[in-house]
């Protein structure tokens, strides 16, 4: 049974309120990788921390069972060569099927399902939008504290071989042929014009790397920390501008409330497509939103007394990268079609399942991707945008480029919570500029001239007649969602928390995971996630002063 895909309405609702058997110095809510690092820094504090996952285990370190045919200590979410098939699966039940873009729903969120690539954050992804207290020099120390535990790799295999190089061999040589520079974005992460590089993957000792293999253990190895699986969090249990605790409900539909002590804390980390929801379900957000909640299906309890709400712009201004396809064919150099569609199946490759097995090398070791690439341009607004390419096989002789719009794109959405506690786009967040889409063409028009130049690879023949207008209209989601809780000054229109985390208007309320980015990162997200966790478990700690005015409600 897929766990929680919505709330269990009408004869469910059950409480437990009055008879609470213990209380936490925190309760950090969502098992991701926010959720994760924030848990065990408190706990590594010696705060009493109670982290909540809607979900079921990953890994199987972490008590996951989703184990591979060929090997019964590694699951499906552990296997990196696994990241591109998992999608492909009959059995779906670790995505999230409430929200508007794909989410894990297990321990890990994201980290888990994602496809591995680790983009150390430049600096200007910290200094363009995020406040003060967040620009890069605020956030340095994070970064290196998370890559002394989990720094991502290139070459994450025993053997210190790559496989599998057609691709790179391919596309190195024709953006070398173009005045393109080889790099290593993991120790030059600034270097983003005109560059390639192998690809950064989150991978440690042949497995999916992650806050559940680096953090979590640490977490587990602490009396003070306790972590609960398969329960959803409603709501945060308010009185007036204290939150008390969190309403949860199990997979049976009973619901009960766990607490926090006097001086206690409630952490959000449900990512940037639940979080929010949880705000509003705590009568925090959009008036309209909140009355949405109070007129729905689903018994979420909102105070009735208007004045116990606290408005925001909860899921207001949501961004996310935005990915276009190039699909490319080779004329000369041969790409063999590697046969990955039977990897989850006793017929895997028994020469690279052995290689696996007994030396955490072979092909199974490696992401997806085979190269990628970065440059960038200055669009007609004057605002620089930053574009991202992830590159892999794609059959006999075939090569998919997916083109990221990154860092410095202008298009928002808003992401609503529905009558059903579901979110939806109620305007999605792609292409809604001129100025976005005048870039993006303009810099597929620059590849295009670049290819046509080439005699050993072609554009593919179902795209080769097509304007780069044309080819913009097919776009798809990154799902690197931010923005829905947005951190900066309280009172300004569109910031849902502060420099320390606190929701506006809370005393003892934080938000830790990507709905409080100000902006994209110019690569994927995990990575800049994990730096402002732990960023945000320091300002809990030790929280800056900030102006008495900058943190009331307008």
């Amino acid at each position: 049974m897929r766990p929680f895909s919505n709330p269990i309405p009408g004869s469910a609702f059950l409480l437990a309120a009055s008879a609470v058997a213990k209380t936490y110095d925190t309760i950090v809510v969502g098992g991701g990788p926010s959720g994760i690092i924030v848990a065990e820094r408190l706990a590594e504090a010696g705060e009493s921390v109670l982290l909540i996952e809607r979900g079921p285990a990953s890994t199987y370190a972490s008590g996951g069972n989703r184990t591979m045919p060929w090997n019964d200590t590694a699951t499906i979410f552990d296997v990196p060569s696994m990241a591109y098939q998992l999608y492909g699966l009959e059995d779906q039940s670790e995505f999230c099927t409430d929200t508007p873009g794909t989410a894990g729903c297990l321990l890990g969120g994201g980290t888990s399902v994602n496809a591995l690539v680790f983009v150390h954050p430049q600096p200007i992804d910290f200094d363009d939008k995020w406040p003060t207290h967040f620009k890069w020099d605020d956030v340095r120390d994070a970064a290196d504290r998370l890559y002394e535990r989990n720094p991502g790799t290139s070459l994450p295999l025993s053997d210190g071989v790559r496989y599998d190089t057609g691709v790179w061999d391919v596309m190195s040589a024709f953006l070398a042929n173009n005045s393109w520079k080889e790099v290593d974005t993991l120790t030059d992460p600034s270097d983003k014009y005109q560059v390639y590089a192998h690809p950064p993957w989150n991978i440690k000792n042949s497995v999916r790397a992650g806050p559940v293999l680096t953090y979590l253990p640490l977490a587990k190895q602490m009396e003070n920390f306790e972590l609960k699986l398969e329960t959803q969090v409603l709501r945060v249990v308010r009185d007036s501008d204290k939150a008390t605790g969190v309403e949860v409900q199990y997979l049976n539909g009973s619901r009960e409330v766990f607490e926090v002590g006097n001086d206690g804390k409630i952490v959000l980390a449900a990512g940037a497509l639940t979080t929010p929801k949880i705000l509003v379900q705590s009568a925090i957000g959009p008036v309209d939103q909140i009355e949405t909640v109070q007129n729905g299906t689903m018994n979420i309890t909102i105070p009735e007394n208007k004045d116990q709400w606290i408005t925001s712009a909860v899921g207001v201004g949501v961004k996310d990268h935005i990915i276009f396809t190039i699909n490319l064919e080779t004329t000369k150099t041969p790409i063999p079609a590697y046969n990955f569609s039977n990897l989850f199946t006793s017929e895997a490759n028994a020469t690279d399942v052995e290689m696996y097995n007994t030396e955490g090398a072979g092909i199974f070791a490696q992401g997806g991707q085979r190269i990628n690439f970065w440059s960038s341009l200055n669009g007609t607004d004057g605002q620089r945008r930053f574009f991202q390419g992830t590159t892999t096989p794609n059959g006999e002789n075939g090569i998919t480029i997916k083109l990221y719009l990154t860092h410095g794109l202008t298009s928002k959405g808003t992401l609503i919570v529905n009558r059903n506690s579901t979110t939806s786009f109620s305007e999605k967040p792609y292409l809604t500029t001129d100025a976005d889409k005048e870039a993006v063409i303009a810099f597929i028009d620059s590849l295009k001239e670049m290819i046509n130049k080439q005699d050993d690879i072609v554009l593919n023949s179902k795209i080769a007649n097509l304007t780069s207008a044309e080819m913009i209209e097919s776009y798809s989601s990154a799902t690197h969602f931010v923005g829905t809780a947005k951190m900066g000054t309280c009172g300004e229109e569109d910031v849902v928390v502060d420099v320390n985390t606190k929701v506006c208007g809370m005393e003892n309320l934080y938000v830790v995971d990507a709905s409080i980015h100000a902006d994209l990162p110019t690569g994927n997200t995990q990575a800049i996630v994990m730096i402002v966790a732990e960023k945000a478990a320091e300002r809990i700690l030790e929280p800056v002063e900030i102006d008495s005015d900058e943190c009331n409600e307008e």
